[in-house]
């Protein structure tokens, strides 16, 4: 998983950057590259997951 958000380019190890999350088109090419499937769009910061 943390080759997943380095690909990303989010190093797991380093304070998240004020930036918000990586876009979806970086999560895509980082999951083809580390054999992950992307199931959605993230979540907001006050979204959570349906039951």
């Amino acid at each position: 998983m943390d080759n997943f958000f380095r690909e990303a380019g989010r190093d797991r190890s380093r304070p998240k950057p004020p930036t918000g999350p990586p876009p979806p088109w970086s999560l895509g090419r980082a999951a083809a590259a580390n054999g992950e499937i992307v199931l959605g769009p993230p979540l907001a910061t006050d979204e959570m997951i349906p039951a």
